[in-house]
């Protein structure tokens, strides 16, 4: 037990860790959503490499690649969020984001259970790695400069 609260300790803790210098990258960079695709591209390798693993060391590894992949997508999403609306609409529009953010994780909580419990961890890692894939097309072509 006190190993799988090691990997929720890491991946939290180098998700937070990341968020000062990929905002400051984020901030310097003048397409943001290169920086968006490239965190996606980090957690689906996070999910197939949990999938893949069989020690605990794996686990950890992707852990922490999992936290510095979600720091670097969700900052610039953050900032691409603020970006899209009137300054006295971020606020709502920060915490539908956020919101969001939570509903999706618990989201994934609740369904991956089921995959798992019918075929195994790695068929969950797995689709959830697809889910993210395409949810990653998704985001470009919504963010796709249109001109």
């Amino acid at each position: 037990m006190s190993q799988i609260g090691l990997l929720f300790f890491y991946q939290g803790m180098f998700n937070a860790l990341s968020r000062f210098p990929f905002g400051i990258l984020s901030d310097r960079m003048s397409d943001r959503r290169i920086l968006v695709v490239a965190g996606f591209i980090g957690i689906i390798a996070s999910n197939i490499g949990f999938g893949m693993s069989a020690r605990v060391i794996h686990f950890m590894m992707w852990a922490i690649l999992l936290g510095i992949s979600m720091g670097l997508a969700f900052t610039s999403v953050g900032a691409l969020v603020a970006e899209a609306v009137s300054p006295g609409q971020r606020g709502l529009a920060m915490g539908g984001y956020n919101a969001a953010i939570f509903f999706g994780m618990m989201m994934s909580s609740a369904s991956m259970g089921a995959v798992i419990e019918k075929a195994d961890f790695s068929t969950g890692f797995f689709t959830a790695a697809v889910i993210v894939l395409i949810f990653s097309g998704v985001f470009y072509l919504l963010t796709a400069d249109k001109s």
